[in-house]
């Protein structure tokens, strides 16, 4: 199997042979970063969305729990005033 740095070499030259000049070479970079900066601008917003998400997650679970907690503690009670 292939190591990272190969199939680097191995794009490299595929794109050498795509692009014979500096100029496209760098018009093609400029691209590339292009879609790179849109791509994690995109994921920063996932994560916001994905921590807001968790932190709501997190807020009705423990409601969850302090509600099954509070029921516990009526049928104690009733339990006990009996």
């Amino acid at each position: 199997m292939a190591t990272k740095q190969e199939k680097t070499e191995s794009l490299a030259h595929s794109i050498l042979d795509h692009f014979s000049t500096m100029e496209g070479l760098n018009e093609r970079t400029k691209n590339v970063l292009n879609k790179v900066g849109t791509l994690n601008y995109r994921k920063q917003q996932h994560q916001q969305e994905l921590y807001k998400i968790e932190s709501q997650l997190q807020t009705q679970q423990a409601l969850l729990e302090a509600l099954s907690l509070a029921k516990l503690m009526l049928i104690d009670k009733g339990k006990q005033e009996k």
